[in-house]
């Protein structure tokens, strides 16, 4: 295996924990510690302003299972598998040389028949990402082609090492409808991100 497939399949993994731990309530806990809806609605604002926009006719248009998606033409493209059978479609930006650790990905997952709607899960994502997390963490209602309701969440992660790299992610959680939940997720060096193609990638996601 590559060092590149290793990576995405970490990534992936990741990805499909955080899913589950956001859609794994079976149970109600007591009702004197379960938010209530309203207070699970999202406040936020996107920074900066989020919007779905066409494919550019330089990139090509990506069909998979209930969703399209636009890509440069230089960012290649692998489907993986978790070890619990959920399928992640990811695109990765190439890499100057096997020194370079930039990283400009975008990984589409399907979380089929979710137990809690994107209201739900993205407030347990919200909070998850916000322990031992200086920065802020965004989470916006936004309205999006081919969703009955999406909420996208931003927030930016320290990487480690001596260089004090940060990552930043944005998370496009579209309800399509009561048995799906498409994830959109771009990863991106925080210095970088806004100035990348991500922004753009994610905002041409269409729900099918």
């Amino acid at each position: 295996m590559s060092a590149r497939h290793r990576s995405i399949v970490a990534v992936t993994t990741a990805l499909v924990v955080v899913m589950a731990a956001c859609s794994s309530s079976d149970e109600p806990e007591e009702e004197s510690v379960n938010p209530s809806q309203s207070e699970m609605q999202p406040t936020g604002t996107p920074t900066p302003s989020v919007t779905p926009t066409a494919v550019s006719s330089q990139w090509r248009t990506v069909e998979g299972p209930d969703f399209t998606i636009g890509v440069p033409g230089s960012f290649e493209e692998e489907i993986v598998t978790a070890d619990n059978g959920t399928k992640a479609y990811v695109f990765d930006a190439p890499r100057a040389d096997d020194g370079d650790t930039s990283l400009q990905r975008v990984a589409v997952l399907r979380d089929v028949k979710p137990k809690q709607d994107v209201i739900q899960q993205s407030f347990v994502l919200e909070e998850m990402q916000s322990v031992n997390n200086e920065d802020e963490v965004k989470r916006s209602e936004v309205t999006w082609p081919g969703a009955e309701k999406a909420v996208l969440v931003q927030w930016t992660n320290p990487v480690g090492g001596a260089g004090g790299q940060r990552r930043e992610t944005w998370q496009l959680m579209a309800q399509i409808d009561s048995n799906l939940i498409l994830n959109v997720v771009a990863i991106g060096d925080a210095d970088t991100f806004e100035e990348s193609e991500l922004p753009t990638i994610l905002a041409t996601f269409k729900g099918a």
